[in-house]
């Protein structure tokens, strides 16, 4: 088969990275308007790929609209190649929803004649279950760079999902610049081009290259064209053509049909052949915890709750309003931006990014709660509305802010002049315990958390805002409710005088039904597990390493034995149900100057460890704070099995991963990676170790990074809290060749101030991954509440808008449809089984229902009766339906 070059002219376009999205925007202008000049003067410049992502498009077209007609002359051509991304995306830090969400923006924008091609080209590896994403979105084919490792011989392979999709896998095996910035020197550019077809000819079982002419931020040379021509004359034997990304995947799909190709299972992040860069997991880790509380916000509790109010018919869907929310979102998601391997300036643009978002979803989250307001009631002092976005029923903790009008501050009086009347008054006195009443008229004891006075500002379309002095009182109390619902519970204050706190000294402990939990005097804990009969020593040791990297890799000093808590300043005591241990950790204040030593001088980090047990919760909830006072280190905490770990496992985009261990002693077979594996990995809300006699699992908010920790007879967990380090990229790393990006002094990776960190334990009997998976949902995104009338009011009926009662099926979206005329509801298999169950949907009489793919379009009815649906699944399939009522 002959070979055939293709030559494909594009750029890579970092929104934000070693310079400000403001500053890279600027460029974007200069390089898009060398490109139009170009397509308009070179016929023979066949085609430009503006690098897979919509959002350089929209930043250029916000400073040069009048170019849009023009810019979509040439998409529509073939000249201007464009989508299928909204962003391109670090792969595992964006959630599995948010991959179909940019998809959808992004072919949105591009149109109809946007390029639907699954290009990924710089992510740090590539989840097991995007092979199903892609093809769920109509793609048969993944262009990347990184993640294969030496089982992979070839540079074109077949990848297939953990449900069995397959797509052709399409590697640039040394990345998307091989051809960039050719030189003018014809023989320079000959013996260059020849070498990059000579190490790809090598790798291809279909006789095809692909090279990439562009880079970052580099715009195209209209040059390329005549040089195609000049090289496909000094190689007659070949095909050469100066083609498109569309050119070269059909020509692969058509030789890959009659192909002997390997299939690969499994992610794609191995270090072989080019840097995985996966500490950036832990870098910047403010950001990745603010990221996932607005992704919990956006996708498990505003979109399903604004869905189930659309659907009860108490709130029209905010369309628009949520998609602007999904793009800020979205915006966030780029690689150099979430992993934080960018200048101080670009995270702190992301941190305002993250206040927008947390404002937005605020106004929503009022608008919706206002529509669940009710006629007045005989008991309590106001309502809350308690939410669930999952299948099956669940009975969990919930924290929720209440307020209580003391008196007005402010507002304008229309008939007296448009004045402005200002108030004073005394404030309310502070509730030392609440009481909860459901529908059904069961009392629940709850707590009070918090009180302060605050001022609110609330606004309303028909007047001027008022303004109010209020009680802020935060509450917390156990709630259940079935299914995707939601329930009302009233509560009242009580006013008695507050009991002694119940305290302790040094053999403070804790119990309930489940564990017994108690300091060891070390800074950690002891945790007796009653149903297994087995001890939990020494969990949540945190111990502190320096770190001699960067915002890519972290870099250890040879023979650094650690720093844990300075034993003299421990102290632990009881404080209601929770058991506080406070101390110090006196770490070195930075490396020496020569970064082979941490310095002589110390610091003092205070560090404030809360263990608690929650009512009727099987879980032991931790929240460490720590005041970072140090740099150049990491921050870890350390859950130890009692013996080896036999297996471990975690949770991924879409999927439950088994991880491999390796052994101390076997890292002389990953001599020659460009990047040896270290036993961390990504984790999204829990990793579990399956021991000898039982297990344990962590689970997480907002703390993606995991380690496996091994000494001579046990493994242990290790989570990483903090990575604080003073450079995006440096070439003198110990444990990485060479640079991963540009040498840039970033301060404010060194993460100072005080950090809050929230994690739970959860001992078991290694039961299977679906299970471990929904109890770690249950803490990281269970229950949700908004108090819906600050007066006693009526309490309406429990409502259950989905129910599906297999405990392997997952909701990952319930919202509106794009197109705005049904409701989608989107599962996943979390399990190896094929699943046959019924769907019901008790809020409709009749029920209209059909699988539609991931990107909303409808591909054939389900069978249904009365208001509900059969559904199947084979196993890790993700299910996207379309409901509607019956003629509706």
């Amino acid at each position: 088969m002959k070979t055939e070059v293709f030559i494909v002219s594009h750029t890579h376009w970092d929104r934000e990275w070693y310079k400000t999205k403001s500053t890279f925007q600027m460029l974007l202008v200069d390089m898009m308007e060398r490109l139009l000049g170009i397509l308009a003067e070179r016929d023979d410049f066949s085609a430009f790929l503006l690098d897979g992502q919509m959002l350089a498009l929209e930043d250029y077209l916000a400073v040069c609209p009048q170019r849009k007609d023009e810019i979509y002359a040439h998409i529509q051509s073939g000249r201007l190649l464009v989508g299928p991304w909204y962003v391109l995306p670090d792969e595992y830090l964006a959630s599995g929803e948010a991959h179909i969400r940019n998809y959808m923006e992004g072919m949105r924008l591009a149109g109809p004649s946007g390029t639907s091609i699954g290009y990924l080209p710089d992510s740090f590896g590539h989840p097991s279950q995007i092979p199903q994403i892609l093809h769920g979105l109509g793609m048969r084919e993944i262009v990347f760079w990184r993640g294969t490792g030496p089982e992979i011989r070839n540079a074109e392979f077949f990848w297939e999902g953990r449900d069995g999709s397959r797509i052709l896998a399409l590697n640039m095996a040394f990345g998307y610049s091989n051809a960039a910035c050719l030189p003018e020197d014809p023989a320079l550019r000959r013996q260059r081009l020849d070498h990059e077809v000579d190490k790809l000819e090598r790798l291809s079982g279909l006789n095809l290259v692909l090279l990439m002419n562009g880079t970052d931020h580099v715009a195209p040379d209209a040059r390329v064209a005549d040089w195609v021509r000049e090289y496909q004359a000094q190689h007659p034997e070949w095909t050469v053509r100066h083609a498109t990304l569309k050119d070269y995947v059909a020509e692969a799909h058509r030789r890959a049909a009659n192909a002997p190709l390997e299939t690969h299972r499994g992610e794609l992040r191995s270090g072989y052949r080019a840097y995985l860069l996966g500490d950036t997991l832990s870098t910047r880790i403010a950001l990745k915890q603010k990221q996932r509380a607005a992704e919990v916000m956006v996708e498990n509790q505003l979109e399903p709750a604004l869905t189930m109010l659309d659907m009860a018919g108490l709130l029209r869907y905010p369309g628009a309003q949520m998609r602007h929310l999904w793009k800020l979102l979205l915006k966030n998601l780029p690689h150099d931006s979430i992993c934080g391997c960018s200048i101080d300036e670009v995270h702190a643009e992301m941190h305002m990014r993250y206040e927008q978002l947390r404002q937005t979803g605020g106004y929503l989250l009022e608008k919706a709660a206002q529509s669940l307001s009710a006629a007045p009631g005989e008991w309590g002092d106001g309502v809350v509305t308690v939410f669930h976005s999952q299948l099956g029923r669940l009975k969990d903790r919930v924290e929720v802010d209440v307020l209580s009008v003391a008196h007005p501050l402010r507002y304008v009086d229309y008939q007296q002049d448009q004045r402005l009347l200002e108030f004073s008054g005394e404030d309310l006195p502070f509730p030392t315990g609440v009481v909860l009443r459901s529908e059904d008229g069961v009392e629940i004891p709850g707590q009070v958390l918090s009180n302060q006075m605050t001022d609110t500002t609330e606004l309303n379309l028909m007047t001027q805002p008022v303004m109010n002095r209020c009680l802020l009182t935060r509450i917390a109390f156990l709630a259940e409710v079935e299914g995707i619902g939601y329930r009302q519970y009233a509560y009242r204050f009580a006013y008695d005088p507050v009991a002694p706190q119940e305290t302790g000294g040094q053999s403070a402990q804790l119990e309930n039904a489940w564990y017994r939990l108690r300091g060891n005097g070390k800074g950690g804990l002891d945790i007796y597990c009653k149903e297994r009969g087995i001890w939990y020593r020494d969990q949540n040791t945190l111990i502190d390493v320096a770190d001699a990297g960067d915002e890519y890799t972290f870099d250890p000093l040879p023979g650094d034995p650690g720093v844990q808590m300075d034993p003299s300043s421990i102290r632990e005591e009881r404080q209601g149900d929770s058991l506080l241990i406070q101390g110090v950790l006196r770490l070195p204040r930075q490396l020496a100057p020569d970064r082979t030593r941490r310095d002589v001088e110390t610091v003092d980090c205070a560090v404030s460890i809360r263990a608690r047990l929650p009512e009727g919760c099987q879980r032991i909830e931790i929240t460490t704070t720590v005041s970072n006072q140090a740099q150049d280190h990491r921050l870890c905490a350390l859950f130890p099995l009692a013996s080896r770990a036999e297996a471990c496992l975690c949770d991924s985009t879409f999927s439950l991963e088994e991880r491999e261990i390796v052994r101390d002693g076997e890292q002389e077979k990953y001599a020659g990676w460009m990047e040896k594996p270290n036993n961390s990995f990504f984790q999204k809300n829990f990793t579990s170790l399956r021991g000898q006699d039982a297990g344990l699992a962590v689970m997480v908010k907002g703390l993606p990074h995991m380690q496996i920790w091994q000494d001579a007879k046990k493994d242990a967990m290790q989570l990483t809290l903090l990575r604080c380090v003073g450079w995006l990229s440096r070439p003198d790393l110990r444990s990485r060749n060479g640079n991963g990006g540009w040498s840039v002094a970033t301060p404010g990776a060194q993460e100072p101030g005080l950090h809050r960190f929230e994690y739970a334990l959860y001992p078991h009997a290694n039961p299977p991954g679906h299970v471990l998976h929904r109890q770690a949902l249950a803490f990281t995104q269970g229950l949700f509440a908004w108090q819906t009338s600050r007066k006693r009011a009526a309490l309406q009926p429990a409502r259950v808008f989905a129910r599906l009662e297999d405990s392997r099926i997952f909701v990952s979206a319930f919202k509106r449809a794009e197109d705005g005329k049904d409701w989608v509801l989107r599962l996943i298999n979390l399990s190896p089984d094929t699943v046959r169950t019924s769907l019901a949907l008790p809020q409709l009489a009749r029920l209209c229902a059909c699988q539609a793919g991931l990107e909303e379009s409808a591909r054939g009815h389900l069978p249904t009766a009365g208001n509900q649906a059969t559904v199947q699944f084979t196993p890790w399939e993700i299910l996207t339906l379309r409901l509607a009522p019956e003629n509706g």
